[in-house]
């Protein structure tokens, strides 16, 4: 341990503090994971873009990992996250998902192109604090040193043109793209001495309402504030225009891209996008209880309902259903830890919706 993160000898420390305690206490951890893509499969998304097509521009995939302890309405944890958010224009995203896959485009039309992609994985030390502000009312406040592991932020916009051939076309683009790895254009000269070093912050917010005996409410604001700044990040800004047309046997057209611009590298700082959720769960009967969920990004509102049974021991289990990604829940919930498994599709290569959360704690 000598030679490691010096915050892991913190963590130790306070660790032993507690158990020393009598003040209520507890070990914990919990992971929570987040995808869902509305033009293809995740697994597509992710890769070749060759998975079915169902319209629509945006996808986010979150990750988030803790461990740590608590101690009278104080925390500290380690933490690993890794966020990804894709936005863009309907026309431009079904252009791109043709072209990769060389069906046949609109004839005499004008695509519009705008693509941004927002990416960030970290690791680092979350400190939080809880307060009861009323009997009813109970406020959250976590602050999170990030050490950047991997970086991808930029957008690509334009315009792509048809003539009376659906298989032929010219495009006219622009890039804006920091990376840590990995550009849009596979780029030679990388940084010579690795990544880019990243460090920042994270400001987290909650609230839990128990607006009655049997209706509560609680609410969560990831990313209220955050940024990290990145030393030395490789870039580019550059117009992308053909240099020259090749078709394949089938007529469809495949260019030779080249960029007129800027390849660097620069100290580039990155805000992270906030996002809010909300849970809300009525009890219906002492055994049954009506449950909803909201997530809200700076693209996407995603709304799941649901219910959770009581049968009279400690476990809990839970359904629900998500009116926009169509993913059905399962979840079981007892005193020591969870589960909970969402997907739209038993094949995880056809899915658009995953979910896997689980979390687990032990009272010292």
């Amino acid at each position: 341990m000598g030679k490691g993160h010096p915050y892991w000898r913190v963590v130790l420390f306070l660790i032993a503090l507690t158990v020393k305690s009598a003040a209520a206490s507890d070990l914990y951890f919990s992971s929570e994971s987040f995808a869902y893509s509305e033009p293809v499969p995740i697994n597509s998304l992710l890769n070749d873009w060759h998975g079915e097509f169902s319209g629509g521009s945006d996808a986010v995939l979150f990750h988030k990992a803790e461990v740590g302890f608590r101690y009278d309405g104080w925390s500290l944890g380690l933490l690993h996250r890794f966020d990804y958010v894709f936005h863009g224009s309907e026309e431009g995203v079904e252009f791109y998902y043709k072209t990769q896959n060389q069906l046949p485009l609109i004839a005499n039309h004008d695509y519009p192109i705008d693509v941004e992609v927002s990416h960030f994985e970290v690791a680092g030390l979350k400190f939080g604090k809880e307060w009861q502000l009323r009997d009813d009312i109970t406020f959250t406040f976590s602050l999170s040193w990030l050490k950047g592991v991997s970086l991808r932020e930029g957008e690509l916009f334009g315009n792509a043109t048809t003539g009376s051939s659906t298989t032929d076309y010219d495009i006219s683009l622009f890039v804006e793209d920091y990376y840590s790895e990995g550009d849009l254009f596979n780029r030679a000269n990388v940084k010579p001495y690795g990544r880019p070093d990243g460090k920042g912050y994270a400001v987290d917010i909650g609230v839990k309402w128990k607006v009655s005996d049997r209706f509560k409410i609680e609410a969560e604001v990831t990313d209220l504030l955050g940024k990290l700044w990145w030393d030395q990040a490789p870039y580019t800004k550059a117009d992308i225009n053909p240099v020259a047309k090749v078709y394949d046997s089938q007529g469809y057209v495949h260019y030779t891209p080249a960029l007129s611009g800027i390849e660097g590298f620069t100290d580039y700082q990155q805000k992270l996008p906030w996002r809010m959720q909300a849970d809300a769960e009525y009890d219906w009967t002492d055994d049954v209880s009506i449950t909803g969920h909201w997530l809200h990004t700076n693209y996407l509102d995603l709304v799941d309902v649901g219910a959770r049974w009581r049968p009279g021991s400690s476990l809990v289990y839970s359904a629900g259903y998500g009116l926009k990604t169509k993913a059905l829940m399962l979840g079981l919930h007892g005193k020591f830890g969870g589960i909970a498994l969402a997907s739209d599709s038993l094949d995880f290569n056809q899915a658009h919706a995953f979910t896997m959360n689980a979390w687990l704690q032990i009272k010292l």
